[in-house]
């Protein structure tokens, strides 16, 4: 690690690890110099596709490499708290992909190997670092439009119905609320906090991974936040904050860098445009994710542990009313 730079170890070489990287490259203190595989030339490949200089044939190989002082795991959920326990043993840094793991337990005890290596530790949620987040929570915090009356949120869309795939692999962590519910879980929780109860419902393809569904989040004083999710159907993808004195929406698609209208009543708004050119919005978290790890942190203070855990309690509280289990980790 220079004084300037983070040097980053890419842990499973797949889709959203390609925009990691891309983004990478847009920011001043972090540099990707090594891909991992468990194929040396599947990790060979991609090192090649981005200039990479260092490709391993194995995940410990890039845990044990001194070239490497973070690593960011993008593999499926059900092997994010595998590998992110191991690269804490080894000392580095961890940036990984959201869900943070399957369930509370894994979390806390990802959370707690961190802090007893004293090694950094973040989930990827992208979206809290964009800018038109911030300025939500800016907005929200502020108490200028008074508090939360309620929430709309939802993150749907329709994917091929492939029962091979991993969106619908019920033992890698497939369904509707690991990869895109916890966008407006997230969102949700982050907002308004631990709720006081939870209503659910839930459909289930025949694999029994979950295919979409409807989550009521209930607090003090009448308040709720009303979510759906899916991917079996294409949906507005847009948030709605119901306040006292206006409503903010996050227009379409809320979780990337959007646009946001402040409606004073009904029909009347004001617009701020947040969406960037050249970039694809990842930029934000690798580069406060670095800060972090440059500056000797352990965790981020926009995305901190108890985030994660308040996330992960409303995860683990909807999945149980479902009835929704991961093979190997909830047995």
């Amino acid at each position: 690690m220079t004084d300037k730079q983070v040097r980053w170890g890419v842990l499973g070489p797949g889709k959203i690890a390609r925009k990691f990287t891309e983004a990478a490259s847009r920011v001043n203190n972090a540099k990707v110099v090594a891909a991992a595989s468990r194929n040396k030339e599947r990790a060979q490949e991609f090192a090649d596709k981005y200039s990479i200089p260092i490709a391993y044939g194995s995940y410990e190989e890039l845990m044990e490499s001194s070239e490497v002082d973070a690593i960011y795991i993008a593999t499926p959920h059900s092997y994010h708290y595998k590998y992110a326990i191991a690269c804490l043993k080894h000392k580095k840094a961890v940036l990984c992909e959201k869900a943070l793991a399957i369930n509370l337990k894994e979390v806390k005890e990802m959370i707690e190997t961190a802090k007893a290596e004293k090694v950094f530790l973040m989930e990827a949620m992208w979206s809290r670092f964009l800018p038109s987040i911030k300025r939500v929570v800016e907005l929200v915090n502020s108490g200028e439009y008074g508090k939360i009356v309620s929430i709309q949120s939802d993150f749907g869309f329709k994917a091929p119905v492939d029962l091979n795939n991993r969106l619908y692999n019920i033992e890698l962590g497939g369904g509707a609320l690991l990869d895109v519910g916890v966008y407006p879980v997230f969102l949700v929780s982050y907002l308004l906090g631990k709720p006081v109860n939870i209503l659910t419902s839930a459909s289930f393809a025949e694999t029994g991974a979950d295919t979409q569904g409807t989550f009521i989040f209930e607090y003090d004083k009448g308040v709720q936040a009303a979510i759906t999710t899916s991917i079996i159907s294409d949906s507005s993808i847009i948030t709605q904050i119901n306040l006292e004195k206006a409503r903010i929406e996050i227009c379409r698609p809320w979780y990337q860098p959007s646009a946001i209208k402040i409606y004073s009543d009904r029909f009347n708004y004001q617009y701020e445009d947040y969406k960037v050119s050249g970039q694809n919005g990842y930029e934000y978290e690798i580069e406060a994710a670095s800060t972090d790890i440059l500056n000797g942190k352990t965790e981020n203070e926009l995305m901190s542990h108890q985030d994660s855990l308040t996330l992960m309690e409303c995860m683990d509280t909807i999945r149980k009313q479902i009835g929704l289990k991961y093979p190997g980790h909830d047995d």
